[in-house]
This record gives structure tokens, C-alpha cells and sequence, in this order.
């Protein structure tokens, strides 16, 4: 998982979102008229577009696992509990159907008040929660976390299955492949090694938090391999800049 940006909805559908919403502010929580509604907003032209914007915002992944082939609308507190939020863009995430299933009604706070599930698209640098084995692809929390943070780390590990095996073998792949790439970019560069480093900073492929962590390396030897190439290849430099690699 990593931080998103939500970009602002165009004027008229921001206005037409809120027409939507409030109408729901009326409902309680199990409402039947909550799946009523969102299944006619979901066959209206405005649900389409909202569709289409977040699989825009999210690069067609899940913004939860960062797998590609997501498909749905995920709504960050649950509509059946926050009616409130029924019709809020800034409450809308693009989901895998299995993560969205995974996460489903499930919605704890922690002894801070905090929610305990960390939010993509929310205020903080979400992959800053995790450490991932890059030789197995294991995904855990960080060890310089709060004890809060680390039980909202744990938790959205747990709820949402992100240590599920399919997802450890991508990420296997992604750092495979990004450490393959900085060692012979670094080493040898060619036309061939940058396009292969470039390929796996591309901001469309999966596991991006992967990449990030690989990137901002304490590691010598990869800060070295990093710094080598930036040198040798300015595009890279661009990329790299992304992942907010000081």
C-alpha cells in the first residue's frame, strides 16, 4: 500500500455528488435504502464517471494491495454503517474485489480513536506503516512504529490479507526485478538497463510501495547504485524524485 493523491472532481459532478448525498444523510446506519440507492448511482452516467476517475486516480490497481485488474468501488467507512459517507468522493478507494471483500463492514478504532484501517488515499504516507521482505515478499509492520501505529499496521495487514501468498510472489517479482535493474544500471549502464529500471519506476506497475522502499534504501551499496543512476541517466532522476527518494 501507498499514499495516493486525490485530485478534486470537476465542478458539476462535485455538485451532483452532493445532491446524491444529501438525500442519504437522512438514512440509518442498515438502511435498506442505502444498497437501493448506490445501485441506482452506480448505473447512472455520473457513477460510470466516478468510475472512471478513480480507476484514472488508482492506475487500474487496487489501491489496498496495489495488484492490477481492480475493479470496484470501495468505500473507505462502510456505507451500510456511515450513511453519511454514502456519496462522498473523498470516501471512494478503487479495490480488487477481494480486498474490498476482505475489508467489507469491517471498521475497528483503535485506543486513540484513530481507524485501525489505514487509508490510501488518506493524509498520511501509508507505505511509511510497512516493511516488505524483499526476498520473500512477506509484508509486516515496521519496528520503528508507535505501539498505535502498530496496531493499525497490523491490522489492515490482517483484515485485508495483503500477506496472502499471491501478493508475497508479485512483490518477490517487483524487487527482483528493481535490484536486477540498479546493479546493472549502476554498474554498465546502456539504453537496455534504463529502459529495464524505467519500466519498474513507471507509476502505472504494480507494487509501487516495492519500488519505494528498494529506492530509499539506507543500504551503501544501493544508495550508491541509485545515485550512479541518476547520474548516468537524467529520465531516471524524474522518476526516482516520485518516490520522495531523500
Amino acid at each position: 500500500m501507498i499514499k495516493v493523491d486525490r485530485q478534486p472532481l470537476p465542478d458539476t459532478d462535485a455538485a451532483q455528488l452532493a445532491q446524491w448525498q444529501a438525500q442519504a444523510d437522512g438514512y440509518q446506519p442498515g438502511q435498506d435504502e442505502i444498497q437501493k440507492d448506490w445501485k441506482r448511482f452506480t448505473h447512472r452516467v455520473l457513477g460510470k464517471r466516478i468510475r472512471g476517475s478513480l480507476e484514472d486516480l488508482a492506475r487500474e490497481k487496487c489501491l489496498y494491495c496495489e495488484s492490477k485488474g481492480a475493479s470496484e468501488i470501495e468505500h473507505y467507512y462502510p456505507k451500510e454503517k456511515y450513511p453519511r459517507w454514502l456519496f462522498r468522493w473523498d470516501n471512494f478507494n478503487w479495490s480488487c474485489s477481494l480486498c474490498n471483500s476482505n475489508k467489507g463492514n469491517h471498521f475497528e478504532y483503535g485506543a486513540d480513536g484513530q481507524p485501525l484501517t489505514l487509508n490510501p488515499t488518506g493524509d498520511e504516507e501509508v507505505a511509511d506503516y510497512f516493511f516488505i521482505d524483499t526476498v520473500s515478499g512477506a509484508i509486516k509492520p515496521r519496528h520503528t512504529l508507535t505501539p498505535g501505529q502498530h496496531a493499525r499496521a497490523e491490522y489492515t495487514i490482517r483484515r485485508l490479507k495483503l500477506d496472502r501468498t499471491p501478493l508475497r510472489n508479485q512483490r518477490r517479482a517487483v524487487a527482483e526485478l528493481m535490484i536486477k535493474a540498479l546493479y546493472a544500471c549502476g554498474r554498465h549502464g546502456s539504453r537496455e538497463t534504463e529502459d529495464l529500471l524505467l519500466h519498474g519506476l513507471n507509476l502505472n506497475q504494480p507494487m509501487r510501495a516495492v519500488v519505494r522502499q528498494i529506492i530509499r534504501s539506507r543500504d551503501p551499496e544501493i544508495r550508491r547504485l541509485v545515485e550512479k543512476c541518476i547520474e548516468r541517466f537524467p529520465r531516471i532522476a524524474h522518476y526516482i524524485g516520485e518516490l520522495n527518494w531523500r
